[in-house]
């Protein structure tokens, strides 16, 4: 995946750099240096990219905040 194509995939799911690495697991600043082609995006970031594309091209956005808010770990105290 390019930079490019990072980028067009970030936009149409609506997620700002901050959204984006809170979803995907990954910090704003290594987005930001994929986005401009500067850093690779690993196999592993593309597939949750492209699941996060399909869940949300099917509609399922909804369904998909449910679970995650029911097996979200609690935070550590």
């Amino acid at each position: 995946m390019t930079g490019e194509e990072f980028k067009e995939i970030r936009h149409e799911l609506g997620w700002s750099f901050s959204q984006a690495s809170q979803a995907l697991g990954v910090s704003a600043e290594t987005l930001k240096r994929a986005s401009a082609g500067r850093q690779l995006i690993s196999p592993s970031l593309e597939r949750l990219l492209l699941a996060s594309l399909l869940i949300h091209r099917k509609g399922l956005m909804t369904e998909y905040d449910a679970l995650q808010q029911r097996y979200r770990q609690p935070a550590a105290a």
